[in-house]
């Protein structure tokens, strides 16, 4: 499926979205934007057996999502090529609490900024997460999950 309609903004409910198989459903972003805001309002979200590919935001941390959501919950994901200009999560930036499950991550990239889109503040800032960042305060459990190929720079 081709993921055309920009960044998708979740702030209320228990949602659940389930696909195919990682190897059967695929969602490409073409790196036209990141596939999810998630806001605290959220009850739950979930999202099941599908492959994200090409997420990208240049302006914010998280690549394909950024989570704010306490529930959080991905289970037999994959997150492949997703990428952050900001220099925090290349898949996945987390400010809430989620729970990963049979997921991959691959080829997924935080590459810092030069200060100019906020991170940075002007001296510059850092690569953390090349595949999911997380503040202090949130939580993550992750649980047999792959990690190839993604880096932070």
């Amino acid at each position: 499926y081709e993921w055309t309609n920009g960044e998708l903004f979740l702030n209320a409910g228990d949602i659940t979205v389930t696909g195919d198989g990682a190897r059967t459903t695929f969602v490409d972003a073409a790196n036209g934007s990141r596939f999810l805001d998630l806001g605290n309002g959220l009850t739950a979200f979930s999202l099941n057996d599908l492959e994200l590919r090409n997420g990208f935001d240049g302006n914010d941390p998280g690549g394909a999502i950024e989570n704010d959501c306490d529930a959080l919950s991905l289970n037999r994901v994959s997150l492949r090529n997703c990428m952050t200009g900001i220099g925090f999560g290349g898949a996945i930036h987390n400010r809430g609490g989620m729970d990963i499950n049979a997921c991959a991550f691959i080829d997924c990239i935080a590459e810092a900024n030069s200060g100019q889109n906020g991170g940075g503040g002007g001296g510059g800032a850092f690569g953390g997460g090349g595949a999911v960042s997380s503040w202090l305060g949130s939580s993550s459990t992750f649980e047999n999950c792959t990690f190839s190929g993604s880096q932070a720079f």
